[in-house]
């Protein structure tokens, strides 16, 4: 499909950066986006990000933690982090499972 080659399925108005602490996951994503050119993927813990000064066009309009947030050790601040590097008008959204610790 020549839009999922030249964009991320229909948003290629859009860039997409993923993060992920695991390197072999990064290098997958990385083999798997093919040709996309508005999709990046790095290793790098979000709650370590240097949020400082980051000029608002640089900035994120959505930040997604998808059922991944219960996995980080410090939760609070990948949350910190990820409004510091919202705009203004950005969203977080936080995806996690509802559960009992026992079965």
């Amino acid at each position: 499909d020549k839009k999922v080659k030249n964009g991320v399925k229909g948003l290629s108005e859009f860039t997409v950066v993923g993060y992920d602490i695991d390197a072999v996951s990064i290098e997958r994503a990385n083999i798997n986006k093919g040709e996309l050119k508005n999709a990046e993927f790095v290793c790098q813990d979000v709650s370590k990000l240097d949020t400082d000064n980051i000029p608002e066009d640089e900035k994120f309009d959505l930040v997604t933690f998808l059922l991944c947030l219960h996995d980080f050790s410090y939760p609070s601040k990948a949350l910190t982090a990820a409004k510091k590097i919202l705009k203004e008008s950005g969203t977080v959204l936080v995806l996690e499972m509802a559960g009992s610790d026992s079965f």
